[in-house]
């Protein structure tokens, strides 16, 4: 909290420091870390896990902090207060030199008392740390986040299309159904079959029952020749 200088009289302000109950936080991806990994800067805001991601996928090994190059780094607990507040100004003491088993090209081996991943040239002076990132080194790396959430890229030169689902015209008539054109077929029909029943009995000779029976399958045929065509033309799209 900001306290004016009562012991001095000038306009000096006294402003405290931040709380050490409050838990650190990553500067890459603002979680809570509990394992941090430190470079010969010394800095300590970049979680074991962010560390890994930057070193083995982007291949890069400066400090997130003051872009110094670190060609090996530390992971520790971020609790871990080492030898008080001096270590963390001055920084770890790395290993200098590997032992046989951490030659170059390996992935991951013992170096001495700490736990050497080759592939991002990192030690771990815990296992469980050093397990979890030879997991992540061998998933896919995370996709580019997008210039903007949501965004929708346009065309200005592609003509513009209805979207997949969409009705594409909204003012079109609904097209008959083959439902209709069948009931539509069955009336006709039926029709037909009282008119020639009604003309079947009122015949007395023979040529004329065959004249109506004739006429009869004539107009059946004309009746269903129409409503094909007629069905085949509204199956069309419109131009």
């Amino acid at each position: 909290m900001a306290q004016p200088d009562s012991t001095r009289k000038s306009h000096a302000v006294v402003i405290d420091v931040a709380d050490d109950a409050e838990p650190k936080c990553c500067c890459v991806c603002t979680e809570p870390v509990e394992w941090v990994a430190v470079g010969r800067c010394g800095h300590r805001d970049v979680c074991a896990g962010c560390a890994t991601r930057i070193r083995f996928f982007q291949d890069d090994r400066r400090c997130c902090i003051c872009r110094a190059h670190c060609p090996t780094v530390l992971v520790t607990r971020a609790d871990d207060d080492g030898a008080s507040s001096s270590s963390r100004q001055q920084g770890f003491v790395l290993p200098t030199r590997l032992p046989p088993t951490a030659a170059s090209g390996r992935v991951g081996s013992r170096a001495g008392s700490y736990w050497y991943h080759g592939a991002t040239g990192t030690y771990f002076d815990d296992r469980r740390p050093y397990r979890a990132a030879i997991k992540l080194c061998v998933k896919p790396p995370p996709p580019p986040c997008p210039a903007s959430q949501g965004a929708v890229a346009v065309s200005l030169g592609a003509p513009s299309q209805p979207a997949a689902g969409a009705n594409a015209s909204l003012d079109a008539p609904r097209r008959p159904t083959p439902v209709v054109f069948a009931v539509i077929y069955l009336c006709v029909i039926m029709v037909l079959v009282t008119m020639s029943g009604a003309f079947f009995q009122v015949a007395d000779r023979y040529y004329q029952k065959v004249t109506i029976v004739v006429a009869f399958c004539l107009l059946s045929a004309v009746a269903l020749v129409v409503t094909i065509r007629w069905w085949n033309r509204c199956k069309r799209p419109p131009t």
